[in-house]
C-alpha cells in the first residue's frame, strides 16, 4: 500500500519548461547589468522555486533535447518520402545499435511533402532564448539538479526510461513520478504511481483525469494519437478522425490493430479513411511511441533534492536585475 506522502520524483522536460518560460511574457526583458536577455530565465527560476518551496520534492531531474538528429528524423524521412500505397514496415534499429546500411536506407524516387521534417511544422528557436539556455543551465547547477540527455533521443524518451526504471527499482517499491510537463505524448507512461503536472498551475493528470478527458487508458495513447494525428510533430492522422471517433474506435475495439481487424464493420468514410492511411499506421504509432534506453545512465540518489542555494542564486539574481527575487533569496 503507497504511503500517504509516499517519496517523490519531480521528473522535468527541460526544453519544454523553457519554451513555456519565454512565452510567458509577452516583452522581452533583459538584465540592467550585462545586457542578456532574462525572460525565460526568471519565469523558468520562479518555477523552481514555487516547486521546492511548495511541494518540497524528494528526487528532481531535467529531462535534456540533446542537440542533433534524433532517431525519428531519420524515421520520418523513409515516412515523409514514401509513395502512395507503399507500406513502411521496416522496423528503423534502437538509437543505441550499429547504423543501417545504405541498402537498408534507400528511399523510394517520390515527391517530397510540403513539410517532410519530423517536427518540421514547428517555429524556429528564437535566437533570444537559445542565449538563455546558459543562465538555466547554472541556476539548474546551483541547485545540484542532474540534466540528462543522449544524442539521438528526445528528452521525452529520457522521461520514459527513467520512469521505467524507478519503478521497477526494487529498493523504491513506493516512490511515485510527477512528470513536469503538458506533453500529450508522455500520457502513454501515466500510471498508479506516475502522473503528469503542472507547477504553474497545480494541474495534475493521472489515469482517471485522461479517461475522462480524453476516453482512453494510457495503453491506449498510441494508438489515439496514431489515429487523430500530432500536428505539433507534424504527424498526420487519419483523415475525418478526430479525438472522439478515436477514442470512440478504441474503446469499441480495444487497439488500433483491433480497429484495422475489423474495417467491415466501420461505416462510410471512416473504413475508406482508415484503408487509405493504412500503410503508414505502423510507421505513425513508432514515431509517437516512447524509447526505453538502457545505455542512459541514472542513479536516483545523484536526483536527491538539496537545499535551495539561496546565496547563490541572490548573487545571480542581482547579476541579472531579479530585484525582487534577490531580497526573497538574502531573506531566505
Amino acid at each position: 500500500m503507497t504511503p500517504p506522502n509516499p517519496p517523490t520524483l519531480y521528473l522535468i522536460d527541460g526544453y519544454a519548461a523553457i519554451f513555456r518560460a519565454f512565452f510567458a511574457i509577452r516583452r522581452p526583458l533583459y538584465s540592467p547589468v550585462t545586457g542578456e536577455p532574462t525572460q525565460a530565465i526568471l519565469v523558468f527560476a520562479q518555477m523552481l522555486l514555487k516547486l521546492y518551496a511548495t511541494h518540497a520534492p524528494d528526487y528532481v531531474v531535467v529531462a535534456w533535447d540533446a542537440p542533433g538528429r534524433t532517431f525519428r528524423d531519420d524515421l520520418y524521412a523513409r515516412y515523409a518520402l514514401a509513395g502512395p500505397g507503399d507500406t513502411v514496415t521496416s522496423e528503423p534499429a534502437p538509437p543505441w545499435a550499429d547504423p543501417p546500411s545504405e541498402a537498408d536506407t534507400t528511399l523510394p524516387d517520390t515527391p517530397t511533402p510540403t513539410a517532410p521534417q519530423y517536427k518540421g511544422t514547428r517555429r524556429a528557436t528564437p535566437d533570444s532564448l537559445g542565449q538563455q539556455v546558459p543562465r538555466i543551465l547554472e541556476i539548474l547547477g546551483q541547485f545540484g539538479i542532474p540534466v540528462i540527455g543522449k544524442p539521438g533521443l528526445e528528452a521525452d524518451d529520457v522521461i520514459a526510461t527513467i520512469t521505467d526504471r524507478v519503478l521497477r527499482d526494487p529498493t523504491h517499491p513506493d516512490i511515485r513520478v510527477r512528470i513536469v510537463s503538458r506533453d500529450k505524448d508522455l500520457e502513454q507512461l501515466l500510471g498508479e504511481r506516475v502522473t503528469l503536472f503542472d507547477v504553474h498551475t497545480d494541474e495534475e493528470t493521472d489515469e482517471a483525469a485522461l479517461w475522462t478527458r480524453r476516453g482512453v487508458t494510457p495503453a491506449q495513447v498510441v494508438d489515439f494519437l496514431t489515429l487523430t494525428g500530432d500536428a505539433v510533430d507534424n504527424i498526420p492522422g487519419v483523415a475525418g478522425i478526430g479525438s472522439r471517433t478515436a477514442a470512440k474506435l478504441l474503446q469499441q475495439y480495444g487497439s488500433l490493430e483491433g480497429v484495422l481487424e475489423n474495417l467491415p464493420q466501420i461505416k462510410g468514410f471512416w473504413r475508406e479513411n482508415l484503408e487509405q492511411a493504412r500503410p503508414t499506421l505502423p510507421i505513425s504509432q513508432r514515431l509517437i511511441a516512447l524509447e526505453r534506453d538502457p545505455e542512459i545512465l541514472f542513479d536516483l540518489e545523484t536526483a536527491r533534492a538539496r537545499p535551495v542555494p539561496a546565496s547563490e542564486l541572490a548573487s545571480l539574481f542581482e547579476t541579472l536585475g531579479f530585484a525582487r527575487m534577490r531580497e526573497q533569496m538574502l531573506r531566505f
